[in-house]
């Protein structure tokens, strides 16, 4: 046995808290599984943002207390709670010391039931008895899995299921972490759509440069926002590796993005030139949308460009399009009780080290 399956040989303690009213439900459809039930009185608070705030709160410390239950490496805690008409789904993972949390909601008991079914189910075992039409994880491994370096691209099918591809051809890329997938990107494609005349296909990665690797249960939730064959997934975390990946792809970015790629901070002291040439070697470029930033306009004259390489550069006209929204701004607002964009998307608020 290597060093990683050992990592995932001990079985994870599971925690699952809900509301009184689901005993008799949950108790015959995890009636094969080996989790702790505990069960509490009805959430009386119709305060949103304050109930969303305690269930996290909750979520987080039975996670850590799952793992100490047991000798097991890898603690989960799955909270339920109901609001006025929607259910609040919460689930920490606790693993090597750091929690990770992930909200949904649902419109019904029904639809949350058969979640937990099939999150447990895949949590304990990928044999589970509990039977489920609609599998939201693959297994276990996969929920703590560090995705290493992989030179492939993924497309998703009709399935819901990434199935691999060698290339994508000359196309357009839109790269995000589409959490959650919003009007302000659906609106960027197609204003990219116009200009290029060609397809536009989102782009996803699986290691992130500024944030933890992205786990099953997150992927398989942001996939579900998608159709068939509009998303690509990718190892790849720069767009140095993008390009590597698909040569012949016109990144489409915003403003800020466009900072970053320029800025030689990303690429060691006096390598920008040496990357931007890279680019135009594998024949990529960069369309960049306008970003309206503390009441200014920022368009690609603001950016300081390298005049060789000026030419990667194409700006997306402000009649077609300008950026004004952020999937950070739509997160923020929900977990305030301000918005219903989002949800039921998986979403990683953050990573907790107790």
């Amino acid at each position: 046995m290597t060093q990683k399956e050992e990592q995932f040989d001990d079985q994870p303690s599971v925690i699952v808290l809900a509301p009184e009213t689901w005993r008799q439900q949950i108790q015959i459809v995890l009636k094969n599984a080996q989790v702790h039930l505990r069960f509490s009185m009805q959430e009386k608070s119709g305060i949103v943002s304050r109930l969303k705030q305690l269930q996290a709160e909750q979520a987080l410390n039975l996670a850590a207390e799952a793992t100490h239950i047991t000798d097991a490496n890898n603690g989960v805690a799955i909270v339920i709670t109901e609001d006025i008409s929607r259910v609040l789904f919460t689930l920490a993972l606790h693993h090597n010391e750091q929690t990770e949390l992930h909200l949904w909601t649902f419109d019904s008991s029904q639809e949350a039931l058969a979640f937990l079914v099939s999150t447990v189910s895949q949590l304990l075992s990928k044999d589970s008895l509990i039977s489920s039409s609609k599998q939201h994880v693959t297994s276990r491994q996969d929920l703590f899995h560090d995705h290493q370096s992989d030179q492939r691209i993924w497309t998703l099918n009709e399935d819901k299921q990434f199935i691999s591809s060698t290339t994508t051809g000359k196309t357009g890329i839109l790269s995000g972490s589409f959490n959650p997938l919003h009007f302000g990107h659906q609106r960027m494609r197609e204003a990219a759509m116009e200009i290029l005349e060609s397809e536009v296909v989102y782009e996803m990665t699986l290691r992130n440069a500024d944030k933890p690797p992205l786990d099953y249960l997150s992927l398989s939730a942001r996939a579900a926002q998608f159709s068939a064959g509009e998303l690509l997934l990718t190892a790849a975390p720069t767009f140095r590796e993008k390009a590597e990946l698909m040569p012949g792809s016109t990144f489409v970015i915003g403003w800020d993005t466009a900072v970053r790629v320029l800025d030689d901070r990303f690429y060691g002291a006096g390598q920008l030139a040496s990357a931007l040439e890279e680019f135009a070697t594998r024949e990529c470029a960069f369309l960049v949308a306008s970003r309206r930033e503390r009441g200014s306009l920022r368009r690609l004259r603001d950016l300081s460009i390298p005049d060789r390489f000026r030419d990667l550069f194409t700006e997306i006209p402000t009649e077609l399009f300008e950026e004004d929204i952020s999937s950070t701004s739509l997160r923020e607002a929900w977990l305030r009780g301000e918005s219903n964009i989002g949800p039921p998307l998986c979403m990683m608020v953050e990573s907790h080290t107790p």
